[in-house]
């Protein structure tokens, strides 16, 4: 959106990519997952460590916002 247009009153979140600001209604897929493994302690059965291998990001799904058909959002 321009900078001389206001945000929709029915639009709750703004992202601005590149110099350009955008409004959605809906935004899911704000999270990360955290795989983790457990190891036994050498010679001590009575603990296991837990540590973290992998980060997994979601996908970003963002719904019902007017976005212009040239927009830098659409490109990437």
């Amino acid at each position: 959106m321009d900078s001389t247009t206001e945000t929709p009153v029915g639009f709750y979140f703004s992202l601005s990519y590149q110099g350009e600001d955008n409004s959605f209604q809906e935004v899911s897929g704000i999270s990360k997952e955290l795989s983790i493994e457990e190891m036994a302690d050498g010679g001590e059965n009575k603990f296991k460590y837990r540590l973290p291998i992998i980060a997994e990001n979601k996908n970003l799904v963002l719904k019902r916002g007017p976005v212009r058909a040239k927009s830098k959002l659409l490109q990437w």
